[in-house]
């Protein structure tokens, strides 16, 4: 059987000869009489030559070190193999070398397809099949188109059937170079007199793996047009609808990563729309919805942030159904509460009554509790102010406020209370029953609370 010879010197790292150092050889698979697993070991001479003949195989060498057999590599013996050579050509000759891998930019398709077609180098081979008669065609033609210098080259299909103005194309192109950009493309068209119908779809995979793929399908006609579409690159992929109908249009659309995703709705008639709009990203999320006609229009934006949360809306007039509705403010506080069974309204903070005329109201009357704070819990009425004052007032006393017939008339003040307050104190408003006009009131300003002041959502 042939062999290799392995000789040279076995230098320390100061080029002193190594002497008497074992170099161990094994057989990593079985070739010719040598068998898997088996192995020789060599020692080098008192100047640290080495000299063994190798059959033709691959080896695994090893050099003890401390009594320790350590792998410095395998090696391959054959007829390519130079003889003799030494241990350091022999490991160098034997190591396999990776060719690095190119990965080029995301390549502009649009180019590479027109440089194949229109390169100076360029060959292509057609067939093309085709009856006619008149205004009746049938065309079939075939396409081969390659380009050396580029290492290009594409296959194209395109049949065509038409009877005067009814038209169907079905067109499909397959794309592929040496770096492995590859791309295909597939488009129907079809059309009569006055109307369309397209459907394609293209897909794309780089050299670099990065992808495209887009597919559209829409129709269009003298009163009526559809379109819808979805596309994939890399790691977004989006979806689009399009409707219209006479004055009638309908959009839908939405994009969707890996860590978020947007939506949008609109539709509208003439001069009425309505439209739905939503974004969610990480920990943070939000929503629109909007309705309007020529003369008017309504909105409501719901937003979620880590742990706030709050609601925005505008609207000429609102309702809410419900046994309770409480509106907050932007630290979550609830500034005003309506129950709706027991007719019981509670503001957290102080109603002013400017006009008392516009409380008049056979049907009833009304009254409030007026309050006062104090740091002293003096008997003398200028040391009461309404407005407290954290961390200064320690006393509260009140009285009632009733208007009858438009008139209000005051009642005696309580006793100081100590109440060590942190926040305003609740006002409660109250009739049996309450007016018509006192409830007009009530409703009006719990409108303009809504659509000027308050955050969060009952």
């Amino acid at each position: 059987m042939a062999s290799i010879t392995v000789t040279d010197t076995l230098l320390s790292p100061l080029g002193e000869g190594v002497d008497d150092a074992q170099i161990r050889v094994t057989a990593e698979e079985t070739t010719g009489s040598v068998v898997e697993s088996s192995y020789d070991i060599y020692t080098t001479d008192s100047a640290g030559l080495y000299s063994f003949e190798v059959e033709y195989g691959t080896y695994l060498v090893e050099v003890m070190i401390e009594d320790t057999f350590i792998p410095i590599g395998s090696c391959i013996s054959d007829e390519n193999t130079p003889t003799p050579v030494t241990l350091t050509e022999w490991l160098n000759y034997s190591v396999e070398v990776e060719t690095p891998t190119v990965v080029p930019d995301d390549p502009d398709w649009a180019e590479l397809h027109s440089d194949l077609r229109d390169g100076d180098d360029t060959e292509s081979r057609t067939s093309v099949a085709q009856i006619s008669d008149d205004e009746l065609l049938v065309n079939d033609t075939k396409e081969l188109i390659q380009n050396e210098d580029l290492a290009a080259e594409m296959a194209e299909h395109t049949l065509t059937t038409q009877n005067s103005d009814a038209v169907a194309t079905n067109q499909m192109t397959a794309y592929s170079d040496s770096v492995l950009n590859e791309s295909t493309q597939h488009t129907i068209a079809l059309s009569t007199r006055d109307n369309s119908f397209t459907h394609g779809a293209e897909l794309y995979q780089a050299s670099n793996d990065s992808l495209i793929l887009s597919y559209s399908a829409g129709f269009e006609s003298d009163s009526v047009s559809l379109l819808d579409g979805f596309s994939v690159e890399d790691a977004v992929a989006a979806h689009t609808r399009h409707t219209v109908i006479g004055d009638a249009e309908l959009s839908e659309s939405t994009t969707v990563t890996e860590s978020s995703v947007t939506a949008a709705y609109t539709s509208s008639a003439v001069d009425t729309s309505a439209s739905l709009a939503s974004e969610v990203y990480d920990d943070y999320a939000s929503q629109t919805n909007k309705v309007s006609t020529e003369d008017a229009e309504a909105y409501s934006t719901m937003t979620a942030e880590g742990d706030v949360s709050s609601i925005e809306t505008s609207a000429d007039a609102i309702t809410v159904i419900g046994s309770t509705v409480s509106f907050n403010d932007a630290l979550g506080n609830t500034v005003l509460q309506i129950d709706l069974d027991s007719a019981d309204v509670t503001i957290a903070g102080t109603l002013s009554l400017t006009d008392t005329s516009e409380f008049v109201g056979a049907d009833g009357y009304s009254f409030y509790l007026e309050y006062q704070y104090s740091e002293t819990n003096s008997d003398d009425d200028d040391d009461w102010h309404s407005t407290y004052v954290d961390g200064v007032d320690i006393y509260r006393r009140w009285r009632e406020v009733e208007i009858i017939d438009g008139e209000a008339s005051y009642g005696d003040w309580t006793d100081g209370v100590s109440s060590m307050l942190k926040t305003v104190p609740t006002v409660i408003l109250s009739g049996l029953p309450i007016s018509t006009q006192l409830m007009a009131r009530l409703l009006g300003m719990i409108h303009s609370l809504m659509v000027t002041t308050i955050v969060g959502r009952p």
